[in-house]
């Protein structure tokens, strides 16, 4: 017994998990994949938009630095194409005691230094612009806050620096540019020329521009007034350089990284945080500029997504919640009543009815286990009454057997004895009532052929056409291929004998016509048609309604006995119709399906 409510616990619970199971694939499944995507479709574009807005950027800051070093450049190129100045560097000498000479020079430096400071004030965005003459030994220099300088006594140091790299210049003939301080909060950067003396293109002199970040910074402020993305530079293949920003962003996985593209962008990782990379290089210097910034500073929808998460999850349970509640209370509850007074009919008790007001299906399927109920009920108590009625019969049978011999050989002695006697009439009676009983008895089966059936039936008018003095007229007809179908015995002769007891007899004779046929494929129609007194409309009525709903008050019994066996064999398959005319005389008909008796082999003699 626990077994069984275990394994009717399991199926509800199967039934619940299974319903939920079903509202999960079918709108959780399909939420959390919409959110999903809008969710990868909302980074995407926030992916997209940061890096176009980054490349639109870095494209501005590239133009606008390559200005600044085509300007410096120009004036570098002012510098090498003033002959004059490079002639009078040229002309210095040092230092030799000479008063008059040692005045020279003087005059000759100041003249020099003016003409470059002039040539430097003209660009707004040199930090310092030096040239060193190694002619006189002197370094003349002009500096943000400093103005002029002139040195006669440079140090090692400082020539080296301008020199090595104007050399490395004049060599490769590109006025390249350098970072000169790679610290982010004074970056400098530098460019190196080497004039020659016009009469002596041998003869060089050296000269360094030199431009601060300040320019760099001052544009990307514009850009980025909160300072919240990180630019770089990367000058050749030297490490990438930061020149502002908050330094949130750890390059230190892209140190590896060389462009090979014009501009694009790249993702990575600073420590667990999704940031991207776009550079772009420049056409004049061929400097990568870059800007690094977490996604999540374009993607500001994330938060708002994230918010929204938590409102759908929610949503999601509640909804979760209700229909758990409402399978159980609506859904499986109704069912456990059901399945309980189901049990209660496996028990025996099959009286009991399952009460539900629903209109819906669970309504529908309780409807109809009343009806399956009360249907079995009836069908067993009709079983029943078949079986006692059956049990009758073999008992009428077992009696009928017991006295066949003996009726019989008595028979025959009334037989022998009248026509011994000369008694025709009653030697002829004799016959027919013993070839009626052996006919009738047909060996204690319940089944015969309509053949013989008409000959039981013939003998059966014999004798009562004796009994009303010869004044019957009767016929029986059989259709043609009916003679071998196999019929229950018991349903002919009461029909004929109300038609000549009731029709007949009350009009002193008559006619009376029995017919065997077959008014459709597997199906045959008895009929008895009399001329007799008929039956009034009332009682016809009567009997119709009694006959139909199988109730009498003590009238009609043998019609209704004949209408109950109808059903008892045949179910609802056959009809049994009663139609006559006061004074006009009666028809009735019964029309049943071939083939329903039972194969008996004791008629097979």
């Amino acid at each position: 017994m626990l077994k069984k409510d275990r394994k009717r616990n399991d199926y509800n619970h199967s039934l619940l998990s299974k319903v939920l199971f079903s509202y999960f694939l079918i709108f959780a499944v399909p939420i959390i994949l919409l959110y999903a995507s809008l969710y990868g479709t909302s980074r995407r574009l926030a992916q997209r938009e940061g890096t176009a807005q980054l490349l639109s950027f870095l494209t501005s800051i590239s133009n606008t630095m390559d200005e600044v070093f085509r300007s410096v450049n120009f004036v570098q190129s002012q510098l090498q194409g003033n002959t004059a100045f490079s002639n009078d560097c040229f002309r210095l000498t040092e230092y030799d005691g000479v008063r008059a000479s040692d005045y020279r020079n003087y005059r000759l430096r100041q003249e020099l230094g003016m003409e470059l400071y002039n040539l430097y004030l003209s660009n707004p965005y040199l930090d310092s612009l030096e040239v060193y003459t190694p002619y006189g030994n002197t370094l003349f220099g002009n500096y943000a806050g400093d103005t002029r300088y002139i040195s006669t006594e440079p140090t090692k140091g400082q020539i080296e620096s301008i020199m090595e790299n104007a050399e490395r210049a004049a060599q490769t003939g590109e006025r390249s540019w350098h970072v000169l301080r790679p610290d982010s909060k004074e970056a400098m950067f530098a460019t190196y020329s080497r004039p020659f003396c016009a009469f002596n293109p041998s003869r060089h002199i050296y000269s360094r521009a030199v431009v601060s970040a300040k320019p760099l910074r001052d544009h990307i402020s514009v850009y980025d007034p909160a300072g919240a993305i990180q630019f770089y530079i990367r000058i050749g293949d030297s490490p990438w350089i930061p020149i502002s920003g908050p330094g949130t962003v750890d390059t230190e996985e892209l140190e590896g990284f060389a462009p090979g593209e014009a501009s694009g962008w790249i993702g990575f990782y600073s420590g667990d945080v999704p940031c991207l990379m776009a550079y772009f290089r420049s056409r004049y210097t061929g400097w990568y500029y870059a800007a690094a910034v977490p996604q999540e500073h374009y993607n500001v929808s994330e938060p708002l997504m994230t918010e929204y998460w938590f409102y759908i999850l929610g949503t999601l349970a509640v909804i979760f919640i209700l229909t758990a509640l409402f399978v159980s209370f609506y859904l499986i509850r109704p069912m456990k009543r059901i399945s309980g007074k189901m049990r209660e009919a496996e028990g025996g008790d099959l009286s009991v009815r399952i009460r539900t007001g629903r209109r819906d299906e669970l309504g529908y399927i309780g409807h109809r286990l009343n009806v399956l109920l009360k249907n079995i009920d009836t069908l067993i108590h009709t079983n029943y009454e078949t079986r006692l009625l059956k049990e009758g019969y073999e008992l009428k049978f077992i009696q009928t057997q017991l006295k066949e011999h003996f009726i019989y050989n008595t028979l025959d002695s009334i037989h022998w004895i009248a026509d011994k006697n000369h008694v025709p009439q009653i030697s002829r009676i004799i016959f027919d009532l013993s070839r009626f009983f052996r006919l009738t008895l047909n060996n204690g089966s319940d089944y015969i052929t309509i053949g013989r059936e008409a000959e039981v039936l013939k003998s059966y008018l014999a004798l009562l056409n004796v009994r009303m003095g010869e004044t019957i007229d009767s016929s029986i007809e059989v259709e043609a291929g009916l003679e071998n179908e196999r019929v229950i015995k018991y349903f002919f002769q009461p029909v004929l004998e109300n038609a000549v007891v009731h029709g007949l007899r009350p009009k002193g004779g008559g006619t009376v016509r029995v017919r065997f046929t077959s008014p459709e494929a597997g199906r045959i129609c008895y009929e008895v048609r009399d001329d007799g007194v008929g039956i009034s409309p009332m009682d016809l009525n009567d009997i119709r309604i009694c006959v139909r709903e199988n109730k009498s008050d003590g009238k009609y019994f043998a019609l209704m006995n004949l209408n109950r066996q109808l059903g008892l064999y045949f179910g609802e398959d056959y009809t049994f119709a009663i139609d006559s005319s006061f004074k006009g005389g009666t028809v009735v008909s019964i029309q049943f399906p071939k083939g329903c008796g039972i194969y008996d082999k004791s008629d097979d003699h």
